[in-house]
């Protein structure tokens, strides 16, 4: 069981495998779990537990010209998030949960509440089970990958996806 409160587990390794047990984060000037750079990148909500990540109403960063990380989940590589627990996400700057690169869901119950966009990944978002709630003053779900028509796009194969969104519940550009 962890409580971390103002500050984030910003990460920087080849293999990342983060388990959550009961985790409490809250960081007040920045994102929860910031991935800056992995090979690859997972995170395990582990059986029978509750997590729960709050960012602040506004961030900090290190140059005033940065605008990332810009959610309380942020990934500048391909992430999973898997396991059994639950994760409750409070995006309260922007956005909930961010990959720069992939984002695959294949289980969990997660629930989203945001500022701006509940879910993205940039490259792809890829849904194979597990319960999502997300209630998002602008998109619900979204991949924004313009590149290429091989990229930027939502693949929902399995679960339960229950969007509230203001703008669109589902926006894929491929």
């Amino acid at each position: 069981n962890a409580e971390v409160s103002s500050s984030r587990a910003m990460v920087d390794a080849g293999i990342i495998d983060l388990v959550l047990k009961g985790a409490s984060i809250t960081n007040n000037d920045g994102a929860c779990i910031y991935i800056r750079k992995a090979q690859n990148a997972v995170i395990t909500l582990y059986e029978g537990t509750t997590n729960t990540l709050t960012d602040g109403a506004s961030y900090k960063f290190d140059n005033p010209e940065d605008t990332e990380p810009d959610a309380a989940i942020f990934s500048k590589e391909d992430l999973t998030i898997n396991g059994t627990g639950s994760l409750v996400v409070n995006g309260n700057y922007s956005n909930g949960i961010v990959s720069k690169d992939g984002l695959k869901i294949d289980n969990g119950n997660i629930t989203v509440s945001s500022a701006r966009h509940g879910i993205k990944g940039k490259d792809y978002l890829i849904i194979n089970g597990g319960t999502l709630t997300v209630n998002a003053l602008r998109d619900g779900i979204k991949s924004t990958n313009y590149d290429s028509q091989l990229v930027g796009y939502i693949e929902i194969n399995g679960g339960t996806v229950n969007l509230t969104s203001e703008a669109e519940a589902v926006h894929a550009v491929s």
